[in-house]
């Protein structure tokens, strides 16, 4: 585990620089009082509002620079691998005849730091997009730059983005909620960035059939949209409009719980890809363990539950239509899901006879009806009986 985070630095830092610099932002805030910096204020507004925004940046940006050293510093001199590893050969070269997509092979991915055999050895490619925009990856000998570094810095990308979204949208960054949701949503996805199976975070990144993913497009756009109008709504309206905090607490934990239920089905299932197709270049089988033997779809559960839970969580009861229409999109791809895999995925059809539910218990439900009906019928006996003497 602290290998993985030291090979994802750049997203701890991240985390690590964002905790440091709201402290330091409450903590040390801009000395709007000092009578020079007021006098420049009267004098020279547009210089005044340069020094506060200059102010408050460097306070993130020099602990992410200062983190970033030390955490260099330990994966340079300090990372040493732990457990022994097993060289596997690299898979055969994809002929350039055979291949249904274009790209280019550029060489060999083994050992980040020594040169030795790797235990997951494979070619380094440029895809038919990077021939067009131009790719570039700068670093020292040995820092892992052929190891496939662009999966964690798209990870990096992404919580940057979403953070920027939310207090943009807000108009501020004092806002508990938003900062209580965003520092859940970092560990969770460092969390998840760091447990998944690399090749099912290849498959996510890079699907075989980017055409069949207009669904998950969609629905990226709904889960933005459901972030920015909460971060708006708890920022700009009115209070009727905004959820109460002890709500936004439950909200805030049935997101973590969702959220949790998603890795872990991410983790126990490693063809759990976000298009709709037979993974057979990757000997997709049937997976019952885990989540998987209570319910056909965790991982649609998961997301059901958290991408309302995530409008709640922020404060906004006008960012639960946005997130209504995300739960109908997933909804209705997981019927399309679930019908392709009885048609194509051995077993499948033999797995959903025995496990009948595809996001809630039901054998746990029926159960849990049985005996509050049981109980209701025993207090009415007792109540007759009472009644009768």
């Amino acid at each position: 585990m602290i290998q993985r985070a030291l090979a994802s630095k750049g997203l701890v830092a991240y985390i690590l620089a964002c905790a440091t610099g709201i402290t330091l932002y409450f903590r040390w805030p801009f000395p709007e009082n000092d009578l020079m910096l007021h006098l420049i204020s009267i004098r020279a507004p547009l210089i005044y509002d340069g020094f506060r925004y200059t102010y408050t940046l460097f306070l993130f940006t020099t602990p992410y620079i200062a983190y970033s050293l030390v955490l260099s510093g330990l994966y340079v001199f300090a990372l040493r691998p732990t457990r022994k590893i097993k060289p596997m050969p690299l898979p055969a070269f994809p002929e350039p005849s055979k291949r249904n997509e274009l790209f280019l092979v550029l060489g060999e991915v083994h050992d980040p730091r020594r040169a030795v055999a790797a235990e997951h050895p494979h070619w380094l490619t440029v895809p038919e997009r990077g021939l067009f925009t131009g790719i570039a990856i700068f670093g020292a000998i040995g820092s892992g730059k052929t190891s496939g570094c662009m999966y964690p810095y798209a990870e990096q990308l992404i919580t940057t983005s979403i953070a920027a979204l939310l207090f943009l949208s807000a108009g501020t960054i004092r806002i508990a909620s938003i900062r209580n949701y965003l520092v859940a949503f970092s560990i969770l996805l460092l969390f998840t960035m760091l447990a998944v199976d690399p090749g099912l975070a290849q498959e996510r990144a890079h699907p075989k059939e980017p055409r069949t993913s207009d669904s998950r497009l969609a629905a990226g756009l709904l889960f933005v949209v459901t972030l920015a109008v909460a971060s708006f709504s708890v920022g700009h309206l009115p209070s009727r409009f905004n959820v109460p905090v002890a709500i936004r607490y439950s909200a805030l934990g049935l997101f973590i719980l969702g959220t949790a239920l998603q890795t872990w089905a991410m983790i126990v299932n490693p063809f759990f890809s976000p298009v709709v197709r037979l993974q057979s270049e990757r000997g997709h089988h049937l997976i019952t363990t885990g989540p998987y033997k209570f319910i056909r779809h965790p991982g649609y559960l998961a997301m059901l539950i958290s991408v309302p839970c995530s409008a709640l969580a922020i404060g906004s009861w006008v960012a639960v239509v946005p997130a209504s229409r995300f739960v109908t999109l997933m909804f209705r791809r997981m019927i399309t899901e679930d019908a392709f895999l009885r048609n194509n995925l051995c077993d499948y059809a033999t797995y959903s006879e025995h496990v009948t539910s595809r996001v809630v218990p039901r054998i746990a439900l029926r159960k849990a009806l049985a005996h509050a009906r049981s109980k209701s019928v025993e207090e009415f006996t007792c109540n007759h009986e009472v009644s009768k003497k």
